[in-house]
C-alpha cells in the first residue's frame, strides 16, 4: 500500500485527533501536493509529537519504498496509547490537586471547628510567645507545604 491510501484508510478507522492529522494529508495529496509536501505540512500542522516522527519514517518509507500501511498503523497504535496516557495523566493530577487542597483546609477547618466547640481553645497559644511561635510555625509549614504541593503538581501534560 503506497502513503496515499494509507493516509485515506487510517483516516477513515482513526478516531479524532488523529483522524483529523491524517485527512489533512490525505486531503493534500488529493488536490496535488507532492508526498513530501503532505508529510512536511503534516510534520508541523500536527499537535502530537509522536506523529512528527511518524511523518518522518513515512518519509523516510516514501523516499526508499515498501509497504506504508504497517508504519501507519504503529504509529496509529502508538499515538492512541500516548493521547490515552495524556488523559490518564490529567485525570490523575485532578484529583491529586483536589486531595492536596483538602488536606490543605483541613487544619484551618479543624481550627475554626474546635474554636467553635470551646471559644478558649486558642487562647494558650496567644498567651505566651512560645504559643505564638508555634503558631507562626505552624503557619509557615502550611505554607511551604502548600507550595511545594503546588509545585509538585504542576505538570505540563501537553
Amino acid at each position: 500500500m503506497q502513503v496515499p491510501q494509507a493516509f485515506a484508510e487510517v483516516a477513515r478507522e482513526t478516531k479524532p485527533p488523529l483522524r483529523d492529522a491524517f485527512s489533512m494529508v490525505s486531503h493534500d495529496m488529493e488536490l496535488g501536493r507532492s508526498v513530501d509536501e503532505a508529510l512536511e505540512r503534516f510534520r508541523w500542522a500536527s499537535s502530537l509529537p509522536e506523529l512528527s516522527f511518524v511523518a518522518m519514517a513515512l518519509d523516510v518509507q516514501h523516499a526508499c519504498g515498501g509497504d506504508a500501511s504497517r508504519i501507519v498503523q504503529s504509529a496509529q497504535e502508538s499515538v492512541e496509547r500516548g493521547i490515552e496516557l495524556r488523559r490518564s495523566l490529567r485525570v490523575q493530577t485532578a484529583q491529586a490537586k483536589l486531595s492536596a487542597q483538602v488536606v490543605s483546609i483541613m487544619p484551618i477547618a479543624l481550627l475554626v471547628v474546635l474554636s467553635g466547640i470551646d471559644p478558649g481553645f486558642m487562647d494558650p497559644f496567644f498567651e505566651s510567645g512560645a504559643g505564638i511561635a508555634l503558631l507562626v510555625c505552624a503557619a509557615v509549614m502550611e505554607i511551604a507545604g502548600i507550595a511545594i504541593v503546588s509545585r509538585v503538581l504542576d505538570v505540563d501534560i501537553g
